[in-house]
């Protein structure tokens, strides 16, 4: 009996230690460029609980669109959201502003025109804490948050809220993209009341559930419903081509010699001096987060020399994504 209770005791503790952690390593980071598939499936996000497999494969893609991350020196009205540390650029022109760190990502506001004569703001002045890190199934936490909402021509509007969030389970994600292991699912209800001359004008909610693997980096799934105070919305999507974790990949910028000439004519050849032998992505961004080139190349390990149709003068942001690597730099393009 004793053996047998021992037993018992090393395989609960055994699973207790192989249950998957989120930290830092799985968060986006800048230079980053994510393609989404945006689904028209309602929402279903399935059990809760320990050892799970969601089945995702059946998920259809409704349109395909991408966040981008950039540095808050490209992002525009950086100036109002001083603790920021890193911009999502989404395929609607609106801009979400982060301080990312180790203990967890934080909203500090949200640009939601990019028009500098004509633009919306939401700052916070109580940051909204939306992950905490690190977390692992289990693991919860509840936070307040308050801020004013700046509108052209109409006013300032406080607003104030919390969010309760909770990891609800780990296990297997399936989705038409493949399968997916060591991945933690959360779950979080949030609410945010809207203020017009002191008086409560509406009450916004969301709840919201996001898989996440300790292998990958950013959310493999999303889904979430949407109530605005007047109508309520859904909205599911899952990463085309998760990229490994930092924990497993490089992140460096290059310097002067390892990207030649820069600045760059729109005739010349830009050369880079890689590493290795192997195939990857490059991308170039404008300073406003739109994507602007991308192609998959197969690059040699020295120097390599190539072409990019990029016919606008300007400063733009280079990101080579490897197997295992990550390198990016501000390119100067000229006539």
């Amino acid at each position: 009996m004793k053996t047998t209770i021992t037993l018992l005791m090393i395989i609960i503790s055994a699973v207790v230690l192989a249950q998957p952690e989120i930290t830092e390593a799985n968060l986006p980071h800048v230079g980053d460029h994510v393609v989404i598939a945006i689904c028209s499936n309602p929402v279903d996000a399935g059990e809760s609980g320990a050892n799970i497999t969601w089945d995702m494969s059946g998920l259809s893609e409704q349109e395909e669109q991408f966040f981008d991350y950039i540095a808050m020196t490209e992002a525009p009205r950086a100036d109002s959201f001083p603790n920021a540390n890193i911009c999502g650029v989404s395929w609607l022109d609106d801009f979400s502003n982060y301080k990312h760190s180790s203990e967890g990502l934080t909203a500090e506001g949200y640009v939601v025109t990019s028009d500098a004569i004509d633009t919306t703001l939401m700052v916070f002045s109580n940051s909204e804490k939306i992950i905490e890190l690190p977390f692992s199934y289990g693991d919860s936490f509840m936070d307040e948050f308050d801020g004013n909402s700046y509108v052209p021509g109409i006013g300032v509007f406080p607003f104030d809220g919390s969010i309760s969030f909770e990891a609800d389970g780990y296990g297997t994600l399936i989705l038409p993209t493949g399968t997916y292991n060591n991945v933690v699912r959360y779950h979080f209800t949030r609410e945010q009341t809207n203020y017009l001359n002191g008086i409560p004008a509406n009450t916004q909610t969301k709840e919201q559930w996001g898989w996440v693997s300790e292998d990958f980096r950013f959310w493999l799934l999303l889904m979430e419903t949407n109530f605005d105070g007047f109508s309520t919305s859904s909205l599911i999507w899952y990463d085309k081509n998760p990229f490994p974790a930092s924990t497993g990949i490089a992140s460096t910028n290059f310097n002067a010699e390892h990207i030649y000439p820069n600045p760059l004519k729109q005739d010349q050849l830009l050369n880079i001096k890689w590493d290795k032998a192997e195939n990857t992505t490059i991308s170039i961004l404008s300073l406003d987060g739109r994507l602007v080139y991308q192609e998959q190349m197969h690059l040699q390990n020295g120097v390599n020399a190539l072409p990019f149709n990029i016919n606008n003068e300007g400063l733009y942001l280079l990101s080579i994504r490897g197997e295992n690597s990550l390198k990016s730099a501000k390119i100067m393009i000229q006539k």
